[in-house]
């Protein structure tokens, strides 16, 4: 028993250090130890398998942990019965079942334990709260908002009535999921903002409430709005880990998106110009073939060419093109944007130059084949002229290799330098 003891001890101590991994090493060891001394109807034994289970769960480890949460609750049930021990391990379990794709069988064992709780601790518990409060979350990740609703607002009432600050938030934030989803976009920024109002004090719960909302603000096209809350989430970003880091790039990226839209392109070139050059510092060689700099690429040439740069949008967008080749990636939209660039620029050329490399590299087995042949032609048919008959001349020279080779030529180069 001291050896079970000295275990215990010891993953306590290891948990709370951090280093989690070594705490489910000690934790395995320990249920070892009970299977040697068959201590496998004793409590001790049943939370220890409820301890181990939780500490995989929180390294979403989810199938290890789902037949642990599930022998647990087994053997407490067929000891003591539907106590609120039994709705915790079913809690576990229940969680475990929805992370795995088992999600009907989830709700069925969320809702269980929820009916535990309330008989076991009351209709005013914490713990009732919090069953509601994961039972909604499930029905909110199956699409019954209605039913997920119901719950996360009662759950929500228990909650202030108890007044859990940090479990107050949850739930609102919860709800403006809900109501983001079923686009009542008004019910979600009322929740979102009092959950930001309710973070102040805590600086990375704060910044996190904030770009919650900032993220609604430019789903309902509030750029304005959106910006200023950025603004605070990149101040917190630098403060907790500095610029170098994905949680100050990212956000910073999406604000000079916001710029760019509100007709602020100077400042949205510069701050995608900062943003390129801290990921690259960042990564590295490597950075140079990231899809996050080649969406900051486009986004440039897009905001370059707005600003009539046009050498500097399709040095731009080529740079952009080229890292996205290496994935596969469909370039129609790229096409397109260069396509309509050079003929505004009155580059018929260059333009049709373009459109037969788009069409060499549609493929007829493309299930969106007719969709991109008939984007590719509307951007020339957009233009102030008529380019029907160069549209026919260049599909009927996609057959012919030697008027084609200057192009293919040309196109081939481009695509050799990408794979450099």
């Amino acid at each position: 028993m001291n050896k079970v003891n000295h275990f215990r001890n010891k993953i306590i101590e290891t948990y709370l250090n951090g280093t989690v991994n070594d705490a489910i090493y000690l934790g395995e060891s320990l249920l070892n130890e009970h299977w040697h001394n068959k201590n496998f109807h004793t409590k001790g034994y049943m939370d220890d398998l409820f301890n181990l289970a939780t500490m995989l769960a929180d390294l979403d480890q989810y199938h290890r942990a789902l037949p642990l949460f599930a022998d647990s609750a087994r053997l407490i049930s067929a000891q003591y019965g539907e106590t609120a021990e039994l709705a915790m391990r079913l809690t576990g379990l229940g969680t475990c079942m929805f992370e795995v794709g088992m999600k009907e069988p989830a709700i069925f064992t969320l809702g269980h334990a929820s009916a535990i709780y309330l008989k076991e601790t009351g209709e005013d518990s914490e713990a009732y709260a919090d069953s509601l409060y994961n039972l909604g979350n499930a029905n909110a990740g199956m699409g019954r908002h209605k039913e997920a609703l119901k719950q996360h607002l009662t759950a929500l009432d228990i909650r202030r009535n108890l007044d859990v600050r940090h479990e107050i938030t949850d739930s609102l934030h919860s709800l403006a999921f809900i109501y983001e989803k079923t686009k009542n976009y008004d019910k979600a920024i009322e929740y979102a903002k009092e959950a930001m109002h309710m973070c102040i004090g805590d600086d990375e719960t704060y910044a996190s409430a904030c770009n919650y909302l900032a993220e609604i603000y430019e789903e309902t096209k509030q750029y304005e709005d959106a910006i200023l809350l950025y603004d605070r989430v990149l101040e917190a970003a630098i403060t907790q880990t500095g610029k170098e880091h994905s949680a100050y790039v990212n956000v910073a990226y999406r604000r000079a998106n916001l710029l760019a839209k509100t007709n602020r392109p100077k400042e949205a070139s510069s701050e995608l110009t900062d943003v390129s050059n801290i990921f690259q510092k960042m990564n590295g060689n490597s950075g140079a073939n990231h899809m996050f700099y080649a969406n900051c690429l486009r986004t440039m040439a897009i905001i370059q060419n707005h600003l009539g740069e046009t050498k500097a949008s399709e040095s731009l967008m080529l740079e952009s093109m080229k890292i996205r080749i290496h994935t596969e990636e469909d370039l129609t939209k790229e096409l397109i944007f260069l396509i309509e660039m050079y003929l505004a620029n009155n580059d018929p050329d260059k333009a049709l130059e373009t459109l037969i490399y788009a069409l060499m590299r549609t493929s007829t087995d493309n299930p969106s084949f007719e969709k991109i042949i008939n984007d590719l032609t509307n951007a020339f048919l957009k233009s102030d002229l008529t380019y029907v008959p160069q549209i026919m001349e260049a599909m009927e020279n996609l057959n012919d290799a030697i008027k084609l080779f200057p192009i293919v030529s040309k196109w081939s180069e481009w695509e050799n330098e990408a794979f450099d």
